[in-house]
C-alpha cells in the first residue's frame, strides 16, 4: 500500500486531482489480491458504506501482464492500532466517547457486510484505517469471502495464513468461518480499542487452541464492567454466540 495522486479524479471536475492510496499484490499473494478485488467490486455494486474503505477504481500500469492496482481513498491518520498505541506512549488522553465511537463504527461496517453475506475474516485494529476526522474505515479484504450460497466458509489446507489471536475456537479447530466467528473477532477488536492498541492473547501459543472464554485476552484495567459484559457476550462458547446488540445500527 502506498500513497499517490489520482489525476482527473471522479466527481472532482476537469483537470483536478486528489490524494489516494494504491494497493498492489504482495509477492506470492496474487490469489489473495484477486479475491480482494472481487469483494471490493461487490461492495461497489452495493453502494459502499461510510465505515468501509472507499474504492475509486482499478487500473493497470505498463503492459497488460502487470497486476492491476487497486485505488482506494486515502486515510491520512493510518491504522487504528498505531493511532491508539501512539496515544498510549505519549500519554495522550483518548476520550471514552471516542473509544465507544470507534467500536460502533466498526460494528456498523460489519453489520453491512453480514447483511450482504460477506465474511471479513481479519477483523483487527490494524485493519481499521482513520480519516482526517478519525472516522473508522474497515479495510484489507484479502481474506474476505462471499458466503451467499451458505452460512459459513471452511478453510482448506491451501488457505492463506490466518490471524490466530483474533480467531474463534471453531475456526482453529474445525476451519469453520461464520458470522458467529466474526463476532468473536469483533470482541477481540473491542479489547484492542480499550487497551489502547494492546496485544491480545500475549500468552497464547499457536500449538494450543485458545479457550472458549475471554480470559485469555489478558488484563485490561481500562475496561469497565459494562464493556467486559459486551466482550463476554461475543465470546460465549460456540455455537451459542447469538448476542447481536453490538451489530445493531444506532437509531436515526
Amino acid at each position: 500500500m502506498f500513497a499517490g495522486t489520482l489525476a482527473s479524479a471522479p466527481g472532482a471536475g476537469h483537470g483536478s486531482s486528489m490524494s489516494v492510496a494504491a494497493k498492489v499484490p504482495a509477492p506470492h499473494a496474487q490469489e489473495e489480491f484477486d479475491e480482494e478485488l472481487k469483494i471490493m467490486a461487490t461492495l461497489v455494486r452495493h453502494g459502499g458504506h461510510p465505515n468501509i474503505i472507499g474504492v475509486l477504481g482499478c487500473v493497470r500500469t505498463g503492459a497488460n501482464k502487470e497486476p492491476p492496482m487497486l485505488v482506494l481513498e486515502l486515510c491520512v491518520r493510518g491504522d487504528l492500532k498505531a493511532f491508539l498505541a501512539a496515544a498510549m506512549q505519549s500519554s495522550t488522553t483518548v476520550m471514552p466517547g471516542a473509544l465507544l465511537r470507534f467500536g460502533r463504527e466498526v460494528a456498523q461496517a460489519l453489520h453491512f457486510l453480514e447483511a450482504r453475506n460477506i465474511l471479513h475474516r481479519d477483523i483487527a485494529a490494524r485493519n481499521v484505517l482513520l480519516t482526517e476526522d478519525t472516522t473508522c474505515k474497515l479495510a484489507d479484504f484479502g481474506l474476505a469471502r462471499n458466503v451467499v450460497k451458505k452460512e459459513y466458509y471452511r478453510l482448506t489446507a491451501a488457505s492463506a495464513p490466518i490471524p490466530v489471536r483474533w480467531m474463534a475456537p471453531e475456526v482453529l479447530s474445525h476451519g469453520m468461518c461464520s458470522p458467529a466467528g466474526e463476532r468473536w473477532s469483533f470482541g477481540v477488536l473491542l479489547w484492542e480499542i480499550y487497551s489502547l492498541g494492546g496485544q491480545p492473547c500475549v500468552d497464547y501459543h499457536c500449538t494450543h487452541p485458545p479457550p472458549a472464554a475471554p480470559s485469555f485476552l489478558g488484563s485490561n484495567d481500562s475496561c469497565s464492567d459494562t464493556f467486559m459484559a459486551i466482550v463476554l457476550g461475543q465470546h460465549t462458547a460456540c455455537p451459542v454466540r447469538q448476542l447481536t446488540a453490538p451489530w445493531t445500527e444506532p437509531p436515526g
